[in-house]
């Protein structure tokens, strides 16, 4: 099941893969609004100049002793002799001259060239300018780039909030069988517990009770986990002031059947007289989570060796074990993350330990190594 961070990567993938589609008929429909604007404006150009061409003769032709020279607010003109010096210009452009196509380009000024009949003037060559304004094409394509822009957004909006509400849904579920779960394990869980322990005290050394002990413990700390995890949104643990070290080894005593049964050796190096300020729930799940992984992923006959010291930055708890090691330290403390599924769980166990080291200011430190082993390092603030 992807996550829903992987769902906005692939959205927002597939968003600049659409862009860049788009891109192509959008750059296809840039390059012709502006060739369609430069023929507008060449026939613009043409219109204005045949006006001004108009005026001229009719002016040669006339008694009038006065000639207005034809002006525009969005277009400039000059008259040239045949030498090409200009009579008269009202052209912005200083660089503007006779050439010899119909039209061309001063800067983003688009020229018409006319070739004049004789004229009192003497004038030989006619010269009109319009600027090629990209104004409208330009708003228009900014109109364009907002509206797929936004539609793409609102999309992308609705496909992640229809995620998120796929995968609260998903959690609420996983939180009602928890639930569920909790309450059906209860009773015959503490029952199973209570009547095995009665049952060794009269065959002592039995391997089928211990195995049978074993694995009702892996399957209590399973069940705390689930009921921590339950409850944790509507209780509030307060810290107090417990001796890590005598809590530690208690801990230890508790796992001995579990390493037991699978010939595991617990070696211990433990300072006396360490203090740390934590709910003993909330350090449980920490010691607890810690040793039965530390345990369930051992090979048989190895060594696991658990030491606690206390020094000037805080005190450091540190689990070592041989086992199969992990392939990726960071997936581990998310919630319902399972690297081994084989081994069973829920996924949760490593999650309330990242919640609680976080909420206290517990550093977490794992270094592992595929098929070497693992080593989980808590360091607890000095109370």
């Amino acid at each position: 099941m992807q996550q829903p961070k992987q769902e906005v990567k692939l959205i927002f993938t597939q968003l600049i893969f659409f862009l860049l589609i788009v891109s192509i008929p959008f750059g296809f429909y840039v390059s012709a609004t502006l060739e369609n604007r430069r023929i507008e404006l060449a026939q613009e150009l043409q219109t204005h100049a045949e006006k001004i061409s108009q005026a001229i003769y009719t002016f040669s032709g006339g008694e009038e002793r006065s000639f207005y020279f034809p002006r525009s607010l969005l277009y400039t003109a000059a008259i040239y002799d045949a030498d090409d010096q200009a009579i008269f210009s009202l052209l912005t452009e200083t660089s503007v001259h006779p050439f010899d196509a119909q039209y061309d380009r001063f800067g983003d000024q688009l020229c018409l060239q006319r070739l004049l009949y004789p004229n009192v003037f003497e004038a030989r060559t006619l010269i009109v300018c319009g600027e090629i304004q990209h104004t409208g094409t330009v708003h228009n394509v900014l109109l364009m780039l907002i509206g797929i822009v936004s539609l793409m957004l609102l999309a992308s909006f609705l496909i992640i909030r229809q995620s998120v509400q796929f995968y609260k849904r998903i959690n609420a579920y996983l939180d009602e069988f928890i639930k569920d779960a909790i309450h059906e394990l209860k009773t015959p869980l503490g029952v199973s517990l209570f009547n095995i322990d009665m049952l060794e005290m009269n065959h002592q050394n039995n391997k089928y009770i211990r195995r049978i002990k074993s694995a009702l413990k892996n399957m209590s700390v399973i069940y705390e986990d689930l009921e921590f995890h339950a409850k944790a949104p509507t209780l509030s643990y307060t810290p107090t002031l417990i001796n890590l070290s005598l809590f530690l080894k208690g801990r230890i005593g508790f796992f001995s059947d579990l390493a037991q049964a699978k010939q595991i050796t617990v070696t211990e190096a433990i300072e006396p007289e360490c203090f740390v300020m934590i709910h003993e729930i909330e350090l449980q799940r920490i010691i607890d989570n810690t040793l039965s992984n530390a345990i369930k992923y051992s090979k048989e006959k190895t060594t696991i060796l658990v030491s606690l010291e206390h020094h000037a930055h805080g005190i450091t708890l540190r689990v070592q074990d041989q086992g199969v090691g992990i392939a990726d330290v960071e997936k581990i403390f998310t919630r319902y993350y399972r690297e081994e599924r084989i081994s069973g769980g829920f996924g949760i166990g490593l999650s309330i330990v990242k919640t609680i080291c976080d909420r206290h200011g517990i550093f977490i430190h794992v270094d592992s190594t595929p098929k070497k082993g693992s080593t989980f390092t808590y360091t607890f603030p000095n109370p």
